[in-house]
């Protein structure tokens, strides 16, 4: 994961994200302050997309492979597919 200081250096016009795995970064890690920066708008992107493939065709599914994903201690590798992901765009206007 880059730290926080590279979207103010590199300024990438996107960033995407798996959202699921980024529930794993701590909050003192750089992952966990880029992705908090991200969210927050304070690295000067916005969320444009957040999406994850329902999979209505597999009725019955293991909630691991189905459901939220948040909160639930996860007894398989299930929760890797079809991941929630998130996509941020730089914005227009110059960063404070």
């Amino acid at each position: 994961m880059r730290s926080v200081q590279a979207p103010e250096k590199d300024r990438p016009q996107y960033y995407v994200l798996n959202a699921d795995y980024t529930r794993s970064f701590g909050r003192g890690t750089a992952g966990g302050a880029l992705v908090a920066g991200l969210r927050s708008g304070a690295l000067g992107y916005r969320l444009v997309l957040r999406a994850r493939t329902p999979w209505p065709w597999l009725p019955g599914a293991d909630p691991d492979l189905v459901g939220a994903r948040r909160n639930r201690l996860v007894l398989s590798n299930l929760e890797e597919i079809n991941p929630t992901t998130e996509v941020f765009e730089r914005e227009t206007r110059p960063l404070p």
